[in-house]
């Protein structure tokens, strides 16, 4: 996201965190289910600053127990999912 971001010359907003490896197909690839408990529970205890705007691989999204006010999970089974949802202005029109 950060080449991307230098590319198309935009910010990326401080309160979002992307977590996944990208293959060469544009997928993103899942992350360790540790990482992602991780993260949760240092957002539940204050640890993590709200708000925050989580992007992560679909199977990485569901390990997410419940909801937490402030932090926002966004499944991406692609970078195009992470793009668009940080920069919908970038999307084509139909």
């Amino acid at each position: 996201m950060a080449l991307i971001a230098s590319y198309i010359q935009k910010d990326i907003p401080t309160y979002h965190v992307y977590m996944g490896e990208i293959d060469l197909l544009r997928k993103v690839r899942e992350v360790p289910d540790q990482i992602i408990m991780d993260l949760w529970d240092g957002i539940q205890d204050g640890t993590n600053p709200k708000p925050l705007r989580i992007f992560c691989p679909r199977a990485s999204a569901e390990v997410m127990r419940s909801e937490i006010e402030g932090a926002t999970v966004i499944a991406c089974d692609l970078l195009d999912d992470a793009v668009f949802h940080t920069w919908p202005e970038l999307r084509p029109s139909s």
